[in-house]
């Protein structure tokens, strides 16, 4: 009867991840496990389907145990690059949120070419009876309110 080669366990795993909500951590062991699966897939195309033992994985190990820190990086960096995109997404939805605002707000505001022909006709209108208030009353004040009433009653009927 065969004794069964001692399996040696890796530890990297809480060499990375420092606590349960670590997620730098677990993203680099994410990526260690995915370097593995790499390692594991090239050594088996390398060695006929063979699968590695132990001493083959051994190497591995103690390559990776050497980049912890490197695995962190890497974390670090993808969370970084998925952090910008996830901001200049939300960026990008609030301008054209802004913009479409921005449209709707001056639509409303933009009166019709009508609303417009009539609010100048009306200025002008109050603009003319204002200046004609004005003038009335300065020539009141040089020769007499009476006076000057009657003149333009005069004008107006033609008597």
């Amino acid at each position: 009867m065969s004794a069964e080669p001692k399996r040696q366990f890796n530890f990297i795993f809480s060499k990375l991840v420092e606590k349960s909500d670590d997620l730098v951590g677990l993203l680099a062991y994410g990526i260690y496990k995915q370097e593995k699966i790499h390692f594991i897939e090239r050594f088996k195309t390398e060695n006929n389907d063979r699968n590695p033992t132990e001493e083959d994985l051994k190497l591995f190990h103690d390559l990776s145990n050497d980049r912890i820190d490197q695995y962190r990086q890497l974390a670090l960096n993808d969370l970084a690059e998925i952090q910008n995109e996830v901001l200049s997404e939300r960026v990008h939805d609030i301008r054209i949120e802004f913009e479409r605002r921005l449209k709707d707000d001056l639509a409303q505001a933009k009166t019709s070419w009508w609303a417009a022909i009539t609010q100048s006709f009306l200025g002008s209108v109050v603009f003319t009876f204002f200046l004609g208030f004005l003038l009335i009353i300065l020539l009141g004040a040089k020769y007499g309110l009476n006076r000057v009433l009657e003149e333009g009653v005069k004008m107006l009927t033609g008597t």
